[in-house]
């Protein structure tokens, strides 16, 4: 990721563990940013390291996201989400043991208040039964043909010798909902 970065004279680029930090200064930083990965972290050190390192105003933003969202198809979604929550459940990466905590879109994690105050929390939920997201806006948004999103959706298992499950879902999606592959 880094060597296709954008260059600029002020921009730095560090690399360490979340739970280091070692080479930034305390109270240096004015944003720092966690996506889609705060559930693969020691919390108790990480926090305690953000701490260190934000200026007594700064901001750590947190976000993570679960599954696909397609708008306007609830019978999809509710398929989706079965394949992603429940078949792919063993072939994610091993010691992905806190992914329940991604599952609850970050609802278990808590930030120390000896810590960290004036805590905002935003949750975008979708609503299964209407099959479009809660407050009608998503903060992320992509058009994707098929193709794409199986691609995006695949899993790496050794000596895997089960239909993929993938494939399955979307052919059943292609006859029952009249997706096409674009």
């Amino acid at each position: 990721m880094l060597s296709s970065a954008s260059r600029s004279p002020n921009i730095q680029y560090l690399v360490s563990t979340a739970e280091d930090l070692f080479q930034f200064q305390d109270s240096t930083l004015d944003l720092m940013t966690v996506g889609q990965a705060v559930h693969w972290f020691d919390r108790e050190k990480f926090f305690n390291k953000a701490w260190r390192v934000l200026k007594p105003s700064g901001t750590l933003a947190i976000w993570g996201y679960l599954y696909h969202v397609v708008d306007g198809y609830p019978a999809a979604m509710k398929k989706i989400k079965k394949l992603m929550l429940e078949t792919l459940e063993d072939y994610w990466t091993p010691g992905y043991s806190e992914k329940f905590a991604l599952y609850n879109l970050y609802r278990d994690i808590m930030l120390p208040n000896k810590l960290f105050r004036n805590v905002i929390w935003e949750r975008y939920d979708f609503d299964e039964k209407e099959g479009k997201m809660n407050n009608d806006e998503s903060l992320l948004s992509k058009e994707w043909s098929i193709e794409r999103m199986k691609d995006y959706m695949k899993y790496q298992k050794e000596n895997q010798k089960v239909e993929d499950p993938i494939n399955k879902l979307f052919e059943e999606l292609k006859e029952e909902v009249g997706w096409k592959d674009d």
